[in-house]
């Protein structure tokens, strides 16, 4: 953003006007937008769609990307590599996430994280996340999970705090369904179920602590 002259000739910086921007601005992508253009049919590929709108939200500051009703089908992994980026869905309990009509992302290879987010910050709200059954027929590996939290911006202490999860559905993953690696501090995990993954449903993995499973 550019400097600002007003009328009666007072210039206001650009380096204020950004940062307040920053502060009041909050950004949200649509992925069946036409500028990402999503179809949600289970069949078509909708990896590139949302990976676009993630990025888009995550380098504008943070914000929401909204997943519609539908089964978004995706042959590689969604990355969250920016903080404060919420997927939302449609899905407003905990009931509605057995149904059909869900927003539904689905996994449809036997390698790497359905949704892997390496920054924290970040949530997921009211979202089924499955597995095809290509994906199914997929090994026990560690990066072979539904969600995967894990900071990569400091090994030596990783933080992954405020991470939420709320009323979210994982199934069918060959490893586990929800990992969450590093320090979790301030995070909260809400109405989340994890059920017919191949390992565990949760992993909690705090590093220097000792891992809790379920």
């Amino acid at each position: 953003m550019a400097n600002t002259t007003f009328i009666n000739g007072t210039v206001v910086e650009a380096a204020w006007l950004n940062d307040v921007n920053a502060q009041s601005y909050y950004n949200a992508a649509n992925i069946r937008m036409p500028l990402y253009g999503a179809v949600g049919d289970g069949v078509t590929d909708d990896t590139a769609a949302i990976q676009a709108a993630l990025d888009f939200v995550g380098l504008a500051g943070g914000g929401d990307v909204f997943i519609p009703r539908g089964v978004f089908l995706t042959n590689s992994t969604l990355t969250i590599a920016y903080p404060n980026v919420c997927i939302k869905g449609e899905s407003g309990s905990y009931a509605n996430l057995t149904e059909v009509d869900v927003s539904e992302i689905k996994g449809n290879f036997a390698a790497g994280d359905v949704i892997r987010i390496t920054k924290p910050g970040c949530s997921i709200i009211g979202v089924s996340v499955t597995a095809s059954a290509t994906r199914q027929a997929g090994t026990t590996a560690a990066t072979n999970n539904g969600i995967r939290f894990e900071a990569v911006d400091d090994a030596s202490a990783p933080s992954m705090k405020r991470c939420y999860l709320d009323r979210v559905r994982v199934t069918n993953q060959p490893a586990s369904g929800v990992v969450l690696i590093g320090d979790c501090l301030s995070s909260t995990l809400f109405m989340v179920d994890a059920d017919q993954n191949g390992v565990h449903g949760i992993v909690l993995n705090g590093g220097g602590y000792t891992s809790r499973t379920n």
